[in-house]
């Protein structure tokens, strides 16, 4: 067992480059690590201190093997991320075409970028569909989500590309923080008890893309 400390760059390839050469891998909070150094009294902060207390920390809790994501998947999440990228860009144009004085050769110009946009959205989504269609595994758990209800196309699509594998997870809190929507509590004795609200410390895409689908399933079984 091992611990290395790098480069952020070089952190999002490390797992897949200790696996190709047998090693075991877990991928954990690194909250869960800097509050244990501090439970065992490491008062500095630097390389080496960091990278004892995480070996520490494996050596006490024995963390989870973690399981990568398949290529499939890797290459839907780039496509998700590439259509709200643009979609993202569309929102900022269309904002600033709400400027009444703007001038209309401006305008004009303006528009002409939200039609390309609109078109590589097209397209980016038709992508998003052939793959899923061409990856059996993926459309069967496609299909599966989009029976729920409230759960869309672009819920579904989200939810595979940037959940990891359920296998990685030792159960479904781990699941549902990973997602930004556990529970947070805060009482402190009898006399204070605050509202609970959602620990956002997780995925904000996840988040927000169950967003609407909560809202139409609290609207449907308040009709009920």
């Amino acid at each position: 067992m091992f611990a290395l400390k790098l480069q952020a760059g070089t952190v999002r390839a490390l797992p897949n480059i200790c696996l190709a050469k047998g090693h075991k891998v877990s991928v954990v909070n690194p909250a869960r690590t800097k509050f244990y150094a501090q439970s065992i009294g490491v008062r500095s902060k630097g390389d080496k201190s960091d990278s004892k207390a995480i070996a520490a920390f494996c050596k006490a809790h024995n963390p989870k093997g973690w399981k990568p994501q398949t290529k499939e998947t890797r290459d839907l999440k780039d496509l998700i991320r590439c259509l709200e990228s643009l979609k993202d860009d569309r929102g900022r144009i269309l904002n600033r075409l709400q400027n009444q004085t703007k001038h209309s050769g401006s305008k004009k110009a303006l528009e002409m970028v939200v039609d390309s946009l609109d078109q590589q959205i097209e397209t980016t989504e038709n992508l998003i569909k052939d793959h899923i269609k061409n990856n059996p595994d993926l459309k069967d758990k496609f299909d599966k989500l989009v029976e729920i209800k409230g759960v869309g196309f672009l819920t579904a699509v989200t939810m595979l590309g940037e959940m990891p594998p359920a296998e990685n997870f030792e159960n479904g809190k781990q699941y549902a923080a990973f997602a930004g929507l556990s529970p947070k509590h805060y009482q402190s004795g009898s006399s204070i008890l605050r509202k609970s609200t959602i620990c956002k410390a997780g995925s904000k895409r996840v988040r927000k893309a169950l967003y609407m689908p909560a809202i139409l399933v609290k609207r449907y079984i308040w009709s009920l």
